[in-house]
């Protein structure tokens, strides 16, 4: 229950415009992030303290409903880890009103492309800001360690990303996810607020066993 109650606490406190609380207009012009009417374009609008342009806070937590070898990623495709963080979203009770995406690069194929790039927040399981927006993210730090699984489980865990901060693919991706052998991969750590979060210096082993990230993309249509 302990995740409901964390994320129906998000809810309540995630609408307002910036920080000056001036009312913000949107690019195109079809909304006014701040004036406390939820309009075309907006996800939210209130005077609460914890929504940034309009925009929820998304989640990120590490999925252990499995764990994967270079090789498994490949058979399994991106898409079908997607597929898993959804599934893990549904079964755990967290926003489904979203659309889910595991946290995972290969060639040619950047996460930071395949996600949302929201302004708003991204926080951890116990609602912990890990940033303050997508660019927040995929600047080199985090504000708190991602930490926690799909069960609020806090254990120390390293996780297949393929990917650099700033949310491009690396180029140790296990030879796209295909071999367990001759090749190595780029990986993350939960406790981490520094790059090794999603790129340590140090690559894995292809056949090494390792979870992935979870996070909260747009919303369902």
């Amino acid at each position: 229950m302990r995740n409901l109650l964390v994320l129906s606490i998000i809810s309540l406190l995630s609408c307002s415009a910036s920080d000056n609380d001036d009312v913000v207009t949107d690019s195109d012009g079809t909304y006014f992030c701040g004036n406390l009417i939820e309009e075309p374009g907006e996800e939210c609008d209130s005077d609460s303290d914890t929504c940034s342009e309009c925009k929820y806070p998304r989640m990120i937590y590490v999925n252990t409903t499995r764990s994967f070898t270079a090789i498994d990623i490949g058979g399994t495709s991106l898409e079908k880890l997607d597929d898993i963080c959804e599934l893990s979203a549904i079964e755990n009770g967290f926003n489904t009103s979203k659309i889910w995406k595991a946290w995972i690069s290969k060639t040619n194929d950047d996460v930071r492309d395949r996600i949302f790039q929201s302004p708003g927040l991204y926080v951890n399981y116990a609602g912990d800001v890990i940033a303050y927006s997508f660019t927040d993210l995929t600047d080199g730090t985090i504000n708190m360690p991602i930490l926690y699984d799909q069960l609020g489980n806090s254990n120390s865990i390293e996780v297949w990303t393929g990917t650099f901060t700033d949310g491009t693919a690396s180029n140790a991706n296990c030879d796209n996810w295909t071999s367990n052998s001759g090749f190595f991969g780029t990986y993350g750590k939960n406790d981490s607020i520094l790059k090794d979060w999603t790129s340590n210096d140090i690559f894995a082993d292809c056949a090494d066993s390792k979870n992935i990230y979870c996070v909260e993309s747009e919303y369902l249509p």
